[in-house]
């Protein structure tokens, strides 16, 4: 029974709200039929695990019929439908009763079909004050339209004087409601064509930001989308970066969904622009991560995913950042599953030895890395290429202090080589990403055992470099390049 969809629909109940859906099932204006109010009885003890071996529906059944009537599993699977639809009422009915703003909207409508034109004209000024305290957004000027076209064609409503108010703010509102929704649905076609590249066809947008100039300058939020569109039909940077500050002070005037979309938008182009060789952005993407903290976009249901966990400490690591980093590992590895907690924490804590030896310019700390790097259970997918990306690169830090010699490290070359091209698990791109980072890191290791550096055209193997489109450590690949090209000459 644990399978069906009545279980699966009464987990998601609160302790208190499966009290109320007793009530709300054994009220006679919601439900007659004793049967779906004793079964909702029967199953309130189990909830919410609803874990116990022997509930069947058999089980159930009798527990309904204490007098022993016969089990009939067709008759049981009907009244187990009928719960699940009232239930679906139910908790339609709790976000109604939550919402004065909707309900009075339903009370609007009744008013109008029974020409009740008294109370319609006191619940549509009713409906108007509650209006004007709502946030300033699209969904806003959508109901207001609404609100005001019903006002307008109500048949109680004069239409001919001067000053039409509710034919005034309709027009208005509606105004408002699609340059709201251009600049939103702009954006996010912006975004599809940075990522699938599928060009997007926007029809009268630069007309709307300049017919609209005033009133997009007085809305943090219009500017804000105004801003983002901007850079992605110029591609600035000095705007990519005034939008982090920009995102922040607006945030809370996002609801969740758009909030979690637009830091999407900004972290994917920042996360861009960094793999593909732009130094320099950590900071901003540093500042972003944590505006995302902040904000709560990265946990549900307490849960968290632990790409993203160590992708947090990675630029927090890379930012120099290490005291805040092992804060947030130590305060944010509980919300890591069970099976991945400590391949996440071992690979962050790697990050930050390997970014603290270069800080501390301390050898020690590389070694710290591999320790760290051993304790990884390399069959967890995503851990396996970036741990040993990552211990390639700490042994051509050994390899510059010649702490280790040219061949150890290229046998680990071939042998990482070797191990991806065996695995038909990783996707095409990513395997080319970390076979062509291979590549680049034996050219380093050669360039490093040979003389006359200067010689070499070290800008354009940096060109290359970054016009390579699949390239794992491509920054990383960069200032080692540029290190070489400043190595004195003897």
């Amino acid at each position: 029974m644990q399978n069906t969809k009545l279980i699966r629909l009464l987990i998601y109940l609160q302790p208190d709200e499966y009290k109320s859906f007793l009530l709300f099932v054994r009220s006679p204006y919601h439900n007659s039929n004793k049967q779906l109010a004793a079964l909702a009885q029967c199953l309130h003890v189990h909830h919410p695990g609803f874990d116990l071996p022997k509930l069947t529906k058999e089980y159930i059944y009798k527990k309904m019929h204490p007098a022993g009537k016969l089990y009939h599993e067709g008759r049981m699977n009907v009244i187990m439908s009928q719960l699940v639809k009232l239930c679906k009422q139910f908790l339609a009915f709790e976000q109604l009763k939550k919402d004065d703003f909707q309900l009075n909207k339903f009370r609007l409508i009744a008013y109008k079909e029974k020409r009740m034109d008294g109370e319609f004209a006191k619940a549509s000024k009713k409906q108007e004050e509650a209006l004007s305290k709502w946030r300033d957004d699209g969904q806003y000027h959508l109901e207001k339209f609404l609100l005001n076209k019903d006002v307008f064609y109500h048949p109680g409503t004069i239409r001919y004087h001067v000053g039409m108010k509710s034919l005034n703010n309709s027009l208005e509102a509606l105004d408002m409601f699609f340059v709201w929704e251009k600049l939103r649905l702009a954006v996010a076609a912006f975004n599809r064509m940075r990522i699938i590249n599928e060009k997007p066809t926007i029809r009268i947008l630069q007309k709307i930001l300049k017919g609209f100039e005033n009133e997009i300058q007085h809305r943090r939020v219009l500017g804000f989308y105004k801003k983002l569109i901007q850079f992605y039909t110029t591609g600035e940077m000095d705007s990519l970066y005034s939008l982090v500050n920009e995102f922040e002070s607006v945030s809370t005037k996002f609801d969740f969904v758009e909030r979690q979309s637009n830091f999407t938008y900004l972290i994917n182009i920042f996360s861009q622009y960094h793999r593909n060789g732009i130094l320099g952005l950590e900071s901003k993407i540093f500042q972003l991560y944590r505006i995302g903290l902040k904000l709560g976009i990265f946990i549900e249901n307490e849960k968290m995913n632990d790409i993203i966990f160590t992708n947090i400490v990675s630029i927090g690591s890379m930012s120099y950042e290490f005291e805040w980093t092992m804060k947030f590992i130590e305060n944010h590895n509980k919300y890591i599953s069970d099976e991945l907690v400590e391949n996440a924490v071992n690979l962050s804590n790697a990050y930050i030895c390997y970014y603290k030896a270069f800080y501390e310019n301390n050898l020690t700390e590389f070694s710290r890395v591999l320790d760290y790097l051993e304790k990884i259970d390399y069959s967890k997918p995503n851990y396996s290429y970036r741990a040993r990306g990552l211990s390639l690169r700490t042994y051509y830090e050994f390899l510059l202090k010649e702490k280790i010699g040219m061949d150890f490290i290229l046998d680990y070359c071939n042998a990482f080589e070797k191990y991806l091209k065996r695995d038909k698990s990783l996707e095409k791109t990513k395997k080319k990403a970390f076979l062509n980072f291979i590549k680049q890191t034996r050219k380093l290791i050669k360039w490093n055992m040979q003389k006359l550096l200067h010689e070499k055209n070290f800008d354009s193997e940096i060109q290359a470099i970054r016009k390579e489109s699949n390239l794992f450590a491509k920054n990383w690949l960069i200032i080692k390049i540029g290190e070489l090209r400043s190595v004195p000459q003897s």
